[in-house]
């Protein structure tokens, strides 16, 4: 997301010193349109879709279907509005599944999607194992197959 909007900084500084650049007018004109509508899309990032589906709703799927590992099994699963140093993403809370295999966590904003966990709540999250995003879904696959809630 930053990436992006430093590039379209550039372009637009670029735009804007146009007349030092050898290129056609109707060339900044198109460029100076592209970049507005990029600008829409990183402003409205939710509401991009791939046609099918817009990123907000495929955000609301996996927490919902995360909760139905998490109440599958309530055992392994937990959620908390701090990180295990104290710390938290403005507005969001982070909800954990324990595998045999290690975590798998995901970070949600909590007027959105608290009450969708109904799961233990712990001042702090337990110490963060590093895992990586395919790491946690490749532990939540895998527990999957060996498991039947």
């Amino acid at each position: 997301m930053n990436a992006l909007k430093k590039i379209i900084t550039e372009i637009e500084e670029i735009v804007e010193g146009g007349e030092d650049y050898e290129a056609p007018p109707v060339a900044w004109k198109e460029l100076v349109q592209w970049c507005d509508t990029l600008k829409t899309c990183i402003s409205n990032i939710g509401d991009l879709s791939d046609g099918y589906h817009t990123f907000n709703e495929l955000y609301d799927h996996r927490a919902v279907l995360f909760s139905v590992i998490c109440h599958c099994f309530p055992e392994r699963a937990w959620k908390s509005r701090l990180h295990e140093d104290g710390t938290m993403f403005d507005g969001m809370f982070v909800v954990g599944f324990d595998t045999d295999l290690g975590q798998a966590t995901y970070h949600y904003y909590v007027d959105l999607h608290w009450e969708t966990f109904k799961v233990k709540e712990l001042e702090r999250m337990p110490k963060y194992d590093g895992h990586t995003s395919n790491q946690a879904l490749m532990r939540l696959f895998m527990f999957g197959r060996e498991n039947k809630a």
